[in-house]
């Protein structure tokens, strides 16, 4: 299985070092715009509707680093 990274640099060695699993940044990133958003934004949807909508568009927002030539 493939392991993803997110802002990650290989080394001489081909190694992948300073970075942190794709799915965590993913998780930190729906978190953030959860906490911005949520007393901010003011439309006419419920909270849980706006939450899912974040989340959802956070899933996406990398989803280009899912391919190997990443």
């Amino acid at each position: 299985m493939t392991i993803f990274y997110s802002h990650s640099k290989k080394d001489k060695n081909n190694i992948v070092q300073g970075s942190k699993l794709l799915k965590v940044h993913i998780e930190g990133v729906t978190n953030n715009a959860i906490t911005s958003f949520q007393d901010s934004i003011s439309f006419e949807i419920t909270t849980n509707e706006l939450k899912n909508a974040i989340a959802e568009i956070c899933k996406y927002h990398d989803l280009g680093k899912y391919h190997e030539f990443f």
